[in-house]
């Protein structure tokens, strides 16, 4: 035929070994170094740059293998899988690298959740920035594909290959089981930046050779997350209704920290109004770092261990159970999404869908606008003789950070965000721009609270309502090394602010710590509950603070216990980073050892506490 050309096969020993390169070049770029301070950092650098370069291929090696027969189908799906794979790793360098943890059980919710990547700002993500990375991916599987053209070289040795593998995998596990049992962070730490790493842990064996291992008594893990039978609450519930229930309104910002924000410059009104009535909380802790961990703290009381387990059984909380026994109204307003994280199925699964409201489209300060519209409406249209529970949601604290342009209090802001383009070297020149677009959204949501507290005024409501203004989670920006939240238990991650209104309390000032898991307790004692608190929430009563020793925090896989004696961090799902175990309250590196035998009784306390709403 006219057209008919002969073309050269591909050598699929290089394409492989050239493909190698291509993913150790793009492995090289996760480690934050190679040539680490000391020799044997280096050596180790090197062998997992290798080795998990080569690992990550497997997969592709075993496709070409098992296709030998058929040409054709063999070049596609070796292409096909070789570019997944190099995607994936690439993905996960910039997730690791932002926001300090890999594709996991989180990541994988965020991608089958409705809304979940709008929760990462990722919606902002320019269809440019994500064709100049398929071009790239295509231009260096291209190149792979033309030098396995061009050069005919022999079939390469796969025996000599595999085995010498195998040997740099050995003696890089075997550096990596030294480094554990010195406890020597640099070799820990560099393995931690690689996905799906796979410690080796080998204590014993040199315990019988005679090397000496460091104690690791003190580092406490959970045995794996909640798994049993819900025992929630742990009693019968024993109510004397009130004859006038308060009504409650709970405002929520996404991201909102306590560190530069709860000041009278960026939140003047929510400031003038606690002054005037209502407690102000100074040293107040999110239920965790992530919206799923804060929420679940506030309305169920528990740990955020406890979240899938819950979320599996569709158990919702016994605050909502005790309001429908006082036949309240509900009026339940989000920005976001109801689905993501999965509220429609926890917190809010015994609510009428007709009593939830979303607002997910357009520009997040119009959003929760036009929410603080509907809910006021609500209010004022309501069926005065019955209470009500108010709840909105806002999302303009969250990143990208929105705010209308003419209210920017802060004129240095950042025009425009790319997500998707960036790293934390690239972010680190712009941080104090992007900080101020934060800035600017809280104050904007400053005068959106501000319309529910003069409507309450003026209609003389504050009498029979208590008002409870917060975020679900802090947020930070590279003060400890991160951006955004869910990647630690840092300070600006987990220090929220809190205004309390209580009829009948006189305002002031608290500097106890107190923590959302208080906030279950207030409200159902408010309700002439009669158990005690510890029948149904592991916090306590935000009207009593002088009670509280510490808090428990949650992550997508730790708990962290937070008091004056420093910060410890317990995992339940095994994937604690190294460096974060034992901190001072102000984020500072302490030993594990000591601050373990410190907190020795809440240790046992909190393990206790992690099961003690399920029976096995």
């Amino acid at each position: 035929m006219f057209f008919q050309y002969r073309i050269r096969p591909v050598n699929f020993s290089i394409y492989l070994l050239m493909l190698w390169l291509l993913t150790s070049l793009i492995c090289l770029d996760i480690l934050p170094y190679v040539a680490g301070p000391d020799p044997q950092d280096t050596l180790h650098s090197l062998l997992l740059l290798i080795s998990y370069s080569f690992i990550y291929l497997i997969p592709t090696m075993l496709v070409c293998r098992l296709l030998l027969p058929w040409y054709r189908v063999r070049l596609l799906a070796t292409v096909i899988l070789s570019a997944l794979t190099i995607a994936f790793i690439f993905s996960d360098s910039r997730l690791y690298d932002l926001y300090g943890f890999h594709f996991n059980g989180f990541v994988w919710n965020l991608i089958i959740t409705p809304g979940g990547f709008q929760s990462l700002g990722m919606d902002q993500t320019s269809s440019w920035v994500l064709l100049k990375y398929l071009a790239e991916l295509g231009a260096g599987i291209a190149l792979c594909i033309a030098i396995a053209k061009r050069f005919s070289f022999p079939p390469a040795h796969w025996r000599l290959v595999l085995s010498s593998l195998l040997l740099i995998t050995l003696v890089e596990r075997s550096l990596y089981g030294v480094a554990y049992a010195q406890n020597y962070g640099p070799i820990l730490n560099q393995s931690d930046y690689m996905i799906m790493y796979q410690p080796l842990r080998m204590n014993s064996l040199l315990n019988s050779i005679g090397y000496e291992v460091e104690s690791r008594e003190d580092a406490v893990e959970l045995d794996g997350a909640v798994t049993g039978i819900i025992n929630y609450p742990l009693a019968e519930i024993a109510l004397e209704k009130t004859e006038n229930p308060y009504n409650v309104i709970i405002l929520v910002a996404e991201s909102m920290r306590y560190q530069d924000l709860f000041n009278a410059r960026v939140m003047p009104h929510s400031m003038a109004f606690a002054d005037s009535y209502a407690n102000q909380y100074n040293n107040h802790y999110s239920g965790g770092n992530g919206t799923r961990q804060g929420l679940f703290a506030m309305f169920y009381g528990l740990y955020g261990n406890y979240w899938d387990l819950f979320l599996r059984e569709r158990t919702t909380p016994l605050l909502f159970d005790i309001l429908n026994d006082y036949s309240y109204q509900y009026f339940i307003y989000t920005s976001s999404l109801f689905s993501y994280p999965e509220f429609d199925k926890t917190i809010f699964g015994s609510i009428s869908p007709n009593d939830l409201t979303e607002t997910s489209t357009g520009q997040p300060w119009i959003r929760d606008t036009k929410n603080v519209n509907m809910l006021l409406q609500d209010i004022d249209q309501r069926d005065k003789s019955k209470p009500f529970l108010g709840f909105a949601f806002f999302e303009a604290s969250h990143a990208r950070y929105s705010f209308p342009e003419e209210l920017a209090l802060e004129s240095n802001y950042s025009e425009t965000v790319d997500y998707a383009s960036l790293t934390k070297k690239e972010l680190l020149p712009m941080i104090d721009q992007l900080k101020a677009r934060y800035i600017n959204s809280a104050n904007f949501l400053d005068t959106q609270f501000e319309r529910v507290y003069a409507y309450l005024i003026a209609n003389n409501m504050l009498e029979n309502t208590i008002v409870l203004v917060t975020g679900d989670h802090g947020e930070e920006f590279m003060e400890k090394g991160r951006w955004g939240h869910n990647s630690s238990f840092v300070e600006e991650q987990i220090k929220v602010p809190m205004l309390l209104h209580y009829p009948g309390e006189e305002p002031k000032t608290i500097d106890t710590m107190t923590s959302h898991m208080d906030i279950a307790g207030m409200l159902i004692s408010s309700l002439n509950v009669k158990n005690p608190i510890s029948d149904y929430s592991l916090g306590g009563n935000l009207l009593k603070p002088e009670l509280n020793d510490k808090v428990v925090v949650a992550s997508w896989t730790d708990l962290g216990i937070i008091s004056h004696k420093g910060k410890l961090v317990i995992p339940f799902k095994g994937s604690t980073q190294h460096q974060h175990l034992a901190t001072t309250t102000n984020d500072e590196p302490t030993d594990l050892s000591q601050l373990t035998q410190d907190l020795s009784s809440e240790i046992v306390e909190v393990l206790t506490n992690s099961q003690k709403f399920v029976t096995k």
